[in-house]
């Protein structure tokens, strides 16, 4: 073997003898996202807080509570016009004074001494009583079907004070029960014991207005 063959001989020979490394995968270069922390929810509403405007399950419960009893209030609401059977559009609550007028010149239904009785709670002698017209004059008004307008002027005082009471109070039961009370204010007089004359009416609406603005009576 000449030198040539030797020396090509001696390269194959450390070839065959060089560890083989196994070709190294390229790392890519872009990393997965970081994990991020769920939206954080509200334990009381389910909602995310961080939107604004969250209202939390106890206030939601208040809300519609006091919705409830607000519209239970307004249904409950005395209108002088409907207790006497003027007024069948719901939405017209007040009279004015010209209508309020013309309504006593026309007479009162005398349906509503019904409605008056019905509503106080009293008998029919408890409020002829209250408005000094005899038992026997309101019988017969029921078969004639109206009052005259002295008696509609009674009918109509005790409504309107029916209502000013319960605009007061918020209440028609509180308002019953102090229209039927008697009041130091009043000189020990119930309310509607003096609804039978004009200074005595005025004399309860006094003092309802100071009870709306905090003086009790």
């Amino acid at each position: 073997m000449n030198v040539a063959d030797e020396r090509k001989a001696a390269a194959i020979k450390a070839g065959s003898g060089a560890k083989k490394v196994a070709p190294t995968k390229a790392k890519s270069s872009s990393s997965p996202p970081p994990k991020t922390a769920a939206p954080m929810k509200s334990s009381r509403t389910g909602r995310n807080p961080r939107a604004g405007h969250v209202i939390s399950a106890g206030d939601t419960l208040l809300l519609k509570t006091f919705s409830t009893v607000h519209s239970r209030k307004k249904a409950q609401a005395v209108s002088a016009a409907s207790l006497l059977g003027l007024e069948s559009d719901e939405r017209k609550f007040h009279l004015t004074s010209m209508e309020w007028v013309s309504a006593i010149r026309r007479g009162i239904p005398s349906s509503a001494v019904d409605a008056l009785t019905a509503f106080l709670l009293v008998s029919q002698t408890e409020l002829s009583d209250a408005l000094d017209i005899p038992v026997r004059t309101l019988v017969r008004r029921k078969g004639e079907g109206l009052l005259n307008s002295e008696e509609s002027a009674k009918l109509v005082r005790v409504a309107r004070m029916i209502q000013r009471a319960e605009e007061v109070f918020d209440d028609p039961d509180s308002a019953r029960d102090w229209l039927k009370t008697s009041n130091t204010s009043l000189g020990g007089e119930t309310p509607m014991s003096l609804l039978d004359t004009e200074i005595g009416a005025e004399a309860v609406m006094d003092t309802l207005g100071r009870i709306e603005h905090g003086v009790f009576a």
